[in-house]
């Protein structure tokens, strides 16, 4: 029988935010609620958004709001949750043991965060993710992509009830990727907290934040969110021959953005309006641009994030 079981508590709720103000600057977000469902896997959009990064660290308790409370039911505060051994929380830089097995890396990682039985939660946690061939041999001598995987799935040797975790996606190969959203689909099928710091929410996610949309802080199932943010298509330009200072040009008026993939290539994202592309495909004409493919992309949230950095990822 496996030790993750269910979470110790089924209300209306696992973590509540009242009127948090956090933030500074253009940065400032003032008096934001939500709240975290049994069930949930919440993501929080944004990972070069400082506000983003903000709220998150605010969750996991490294930071705190300049007002207002988060309650994590049925404990109380973050110190709490975490003094019970019931917090698991990755972060981007987070690394394992060179010298250490995989194995005395997992078991290391359980007692530090509390494990009861650390010993067999870490051949359970290499279990479950098939890892079990790996885990006498160092993690120095670990495939660069394996050894990330285990530095996230160290996140869940305690088998929390609160997981949260730093944009995990992009360090991964997919099939590693899916495996670890698969654990956490069944993780939240028991009641429990999961929360993700991600551009790639969709396939995730069933509730996402967005605190810089371009229509304010959002919350809601990320197809929705998609479909009132850019609509239900967005018209995507690749194109040859456009300096940087021209897409800047074109593209800001137009809310547009851009992604340069090469010196002489870049794709465009551009609303499906008349008069947008009107705008654009005359400015692409009489600056000597060379089209070469247009076509229909359906919303992602990386668009929406490279509408608000004006001018592509930035992370």
């Amino acid at each position: 029988m496996s030790m993750f079981g269910e979470a110790n508590y089924k209300g209306e709720f696992v973590i509540k935010a009242s009127d948090i103000t956090f933030g500074k600057g253009k940065s400032r977000v003032e008096n934001l609620s939500f709240q975290i469902n049994p069930g949930d896997i919440f993501g929080i959009v944004g990972t070069f958004i400082p506000e983003a990064c903000e709220l998150f660290k605010i969750l996991v308790g490294i930071a705190k709001p300049l007002k207002g409370s988060v309650l994590y039911q049925p404990y109380g505060d973050i110190k709490t949750v975490n003094n019970l051994g019931r917090l698991g929380v990755y972060l981007r830089g987070s690394a394992l043991v060179p010298e250490l097995t995989l194995l005395e890396n997992l078991e290391l990682a359980g007692r530090l965060r509390g494990a009861k039985n650390p010993s067999s939660a870490a051949s359970e946690i290499l279990s479950i993710f098939d890892l079990d061939d790996f885990s006498n041999i160092k993690v120095k001598s670990l495939a660069k992509n394996l050894e990330l995987k285990a530095t996230v799935i160290a996140t869940f040797v305690n088998f929390p009830d609160f997981i949260f975790l730093d944009d995990f996606t992009t360090l991964l190969d997919k099939d590693s990727a899916n495996s670890i959203v698969n654990f956490l689909k069944s993780e939240s099928g028991l009641g429990k907290c999961v929360c993700v710091l991600t551009d790639e929410p969709e396939d995730m996610c069933n509730r996402v934040l967005m605190l810089r949309g371009l229509r304010g802080p959002t919350i809601g199932p990320p197809s929705s969110i998609l479909e009132s943010t850019l609509g239900f298509e967005t018209v995507e330009v690749k194109v040859r021959g456009l300096r940087p200072s021209d897409a800047e040009r074109i593209l800001t008026p137009i809310q547009g953005s851009w992604l340069f993939e090469s010196d002489e290539e870049a794709t465009l994202y551009v609303d499906n309006t008349q008069e947008v592309l009107d705008h654009l495909f005359r400015s692409l004409v009489s600056s000597g641009v060379k089209i070469l493919r247009v076509g229909l992309k359906r919303p992602t949230f990386r668009l929406i994030l490279r509408k608000i950095s004006a001018g592509g990822e930035q992370r």
